[in-house]
């Protein structure tokens, strides 16, 4: 289940989730507010969806991420 949290230094959103077993945190650059939560809890669902059915492709939701390289093949997850 992917989780939205806060940086208690900057109050910018993260979500923290994992994936086979590996814990992964995507930073934002959203500060904390009912609004940007509201927008983050739509991805977290899908993510949680795609994790559920086994579609789960990391570079699709996060292409720019670094942690994409991690998953080079692009097969879910």
């Amino acid at each position: 289940m992917a989780n939205i949290r806060a940086r208690t230094g900057t109050g910018m959103l993260f979500l923290d989730f994992h994936v086979k077993g590996v814990r992964y945190r995507e930073q934002t650059a959203l500060i904390d507010s009912p609004t940007n939560r509201k927008i983050l809890k739509g991805l977290a669902n899908r993510i949680d969806c795609a994790l559920a059915s086994g579609t789960f492709v990391y570079r699709d939701f996060f292409p720019n991420s670094s942690r994409a390289q991690a998953f080079s093949d692009d097969t879910p997850a």
